[in-house]
């Protein structure tokens, strides 16, 4: 491509654009990409290099507009990469959009605590073809007593078919308990829907700990939780506290350590209102527990 730069700059270039077959070989991104040559004198700075959407290359820069859903494989993802990066970097175009950023097919690592921006909408494939794992190599024992592969701090939050693997098989012994998702400060409008969840435990063999989904602090509402699938989660699969205004439906729970959906309120005047549960397969344990 740099042989052609000079086609792309000038009074008369030759060139508009370049597209790219693929991002590290021909044919490894879902279609071709074109990148319009961004004029330093007429055009707006889209902005640094961000490996996706900027490609600054021999002293030029190379802008594409997407527009609609991003696949994280025009970012460069490769399979057994860290996510967070990525998801940043996509997220900063789709959210407050409506389009999802979509990770593609594969096993992928996830640093712990990952917090996506506000409206933001991530998916998978389909659960059996787009896995994310904890990263073991991020995992504490910090004093804030969870591993979480999400926390969700600022609403309008929507997660969809992938499955979550919260077992980081090198934890030591003196970390507490991996979880899969955690939802707090009060988020709205939090979706999650045709999950697999499975492996949030503790290390520990005397405790129980890990869950596969809570909503922790209270003022937290709007809530979805529909199709999701458990497996070896420690204490409860769903933790529900002080909420309003949720739908969980199509919860499937295979060895789950304790319950399978954990509902509490305190002594405070928001409580638990206006939920809704629909059709829970278990075996073994307490299906649904209020408190």
């Amino acid at each position: 491509m740099l042989c052609h730069i000079d086609g792309l700059q000038g009074s008369a270039p030759i060139y508009a654009g370049v597209q790219l077959l693929g991002y590290h070989k021909k044919g490894d991104t879902p279609a071709p990409i074109i990148y319009h040559y961004v004029d330093p004198l007429n055009d707006p700075d889209p902005g640094p290099d961000d490996d996706g959407s900027v490609i600054a290359v021999g002293g030029i820069k190379l802008f594409h507009n997407y527009v609609g859903d991003i696949n994280l494989l025009y970012f460069g993802l490769q399979e057994g990469q860290v996510l967070n990066s990525y998801l940043t970097k996509a997220l900063r175009i789709t959210a407050n959009t409506g389009s999802f950023t979509i990770i593609p097919k594969g096993s992928f690592l996830i640093d712990r605590s990952y917090t996506p921006v506000f409206n933001s909408r991530i998916k998978g494939i389909d659960r059996n073809l787009t896995k994310i794992i904890l990263n073991p190599a991020t995992a504490t024992d910090s004093g804030d007593f969870e591993n979480y592969m999400f926390l969700n701090l600022n609403g309008n939050f929507e997660l969809t078919d992938v499955e979550l693997d919260a077992n980081a098989p090198n934890l030591s012994a003196s970390v507490s308990r991996s979880s899969g998702i955690d939802n707090r400060n009060a988020v709205s409008n939090a979706t999650y829907k045709r999950l697999r969840i499975k492996n949030a435990k503790t290390v520990l063999p005397n405790f129980s700990g890990g869950y596969g989904i809570t909503f922790w602090h209270g003022g937290c509402d709007h809530v979805t939780i529909d199709d999701i699938e458990f497996e070896n989660i420690g204490q409860s699969d769903l933790g529900l506290f002080e909420m309003e205004n949720w739908t969980v439906r199509n919860i499937k729970s295979k060895n789950c350590g304790y319950m399978v959906i954990n509902v509490e309120s305190s002594n405070n005047s928001r409580g638990v209102k206006n939920g809704v549960v629909d059709t829970v397969y278990a075996s073994n344990v307490a299906e649904v527990s209020f408190h």
